[in-house]
């Protein structure tokens, strides 16, 4: 019987010590700009640098997840210049697009975020009359998911992640007209990145988790002193 009840004593203790919050998913998200003090402040958009982003602390949990959101900004002046002599343009369409990559260590592409902007103009007289368009454009924000392994573990750790993030331009002019049309860019951007970490923290015990274990505890105890005080009353 004696066996018995320290057996029963002992399994409530194990049970305390395995009870704990059940797992459940958690998340963290940090934004940096390029550059740096974006959106007060832009930059040519020939944008080739290296973005700093803060890693997850293991310490937090396990990392199950990433999300990268890119959201770009252009500000865009042009003006189209009719060099023909006598033929006027019309219709004319021009169109600058802007992507913003944000790429591993070794340059392939972890996420792309197209910005256009987009001038249309009825006509241009010819003999080097112009035309004059500008515009600041935001593009939608550009998500991606991360889950493979290898990703996942470059992401881990107590500093930050280093990653390449350059601009792409290919300017497009187009029209109905015969002129000669001519173009003069000046382009500035900057764009936010965010990196979320989806993961499932440590098990922290329950409070009724740690009253058992102590109950368990305190019963073991009183059961070593009555067995002791029964050995002393018997001799």
């Amino acid at each position: 019987m004696r066996i018995c009840k320290l057996a029963v004593l002992i399994s409530g203790v194990a049970l305390a010590f395995l009870g704990g919050v059940p797992a459940h998913a958690d998340f963290v998200s940090f934004t940096v700009s390029s550059p740096p003090g974006f959106p007060g402040t832009l930059t040519p958009t020939d944008i080739d640098t290296t973005v700093a982003l803060p890693q997850f602390n293991p310490t937090q949990g396990t990392l199950t997840s990433i999300t990268l959101t890119v959201t770009g900004l252009t500000d865009n002046t042009v003006t189209l210049t009719n060099t023909a002599p006598n033929t006027p343009a019309t219709d004319i369409t021009f169109n600058e697009p802007v992507t913003f990559t944000l790429s591993r260590p070794d340059f392939s592409s972890l996420i792309d975020n197209p910005v256009t902007f987009t001038f249309t103009v009825a006509s241009i007289t010819p003999g080097g009359g112009t035309a004059t368009g500008s515009g600041t454009v935001t593009g939608p924000a550009t998500t991606a998911t991360i889950t493979a392994p290898a990703d996942l573990a470059g992401f881990i750790g107590t500093s930050t992640v280093n990653l390449p993030f350059f601009t792409g331009t290919q300017t497009s002019i187009g029209g109905t007209g015969a002129g000669n049309i001519t173009a003069n860019v000046v382009t500035t951007a900057g764009a936010t990145i965010t990196v979320g970490y989806t993961f499932t923290p440590a098990a922290v015990p329950e409070p009724s988790s740690m009253i058992l274990t102590a109950s368990g505890l305190t019963g073991l105890v009183g059961y070593g002193w009555r067995r002791r005080r029964r050995a002393a009353t018997t001799n």
